[in-house]
């Protein structure tokens, strides 16, 4: 019910004692807040504690967040969590992942499909953009070829 509040501190309140119980039945209501949610802390909040969580079932909207998602350090905490969630799902979003503006998070992506998958492809999260294009088109032939983590 809080989550639903208009004062966006009372989310960000019950987002954060969500996170600290760690109660899974809470995911459904968390998922409606962050696909809506307008407020930059309360977004930042609910990313985190979707970190914790690290549930299979937030890999959809996350992936789907991965491009669009404007805050940079939420954008950090949907790709960290789609790394951890792992498994052949979560390739392609870091394949995305791998392309954006921002360092940290291109760090972050190319360390989990390293984790996940073996492979490398000579990606360079610092260098130019025409370079890691190069280098993010062969993990996106990888991904078509494979389709799945390392075992």
């Amino acid at each position: 019910k809080v989550l639903k509040e208009k004062d966006w501190y009372l989310r960000y309140i019950a987002v954060d004692a969500l996170g600290r119980i760690s109660d899974p039945l809470a995911l459904p209501s968390l998922k409606v807040l962050f696909d809506a949610e307008e407020v930059l802390a309360v977004r930042i909040a609910t990313a985190r504690v979707f970190y914790g969580f690290r549930h299979p079932d937030l890999l959809d909207l996350l992936a789907a967040k991965v491009s669009s998602e404007p805050d940079v350090d939420t954008r950090w905490f949907i790709v960290a969590t789609i790394g951890a969630i792992g498994g052949g799902n979560a390739v392609w979003p870091l394949i995305r992942a791998l392309m954006d503006s921002e360092d940290r998070i291109r760090i972050e992506a190319i360390s989990s499909l390293r984790d996940l998958t073996g492979q490398d492809m000579a990606y360079d999260p610092r260098a130019a953009a025409k370079d890691r294009a190069a280098a993010v088109a062969a993990w996106e032939q990888w991904f078509n070829r494979n389709k799945k983590p390392k075992p």
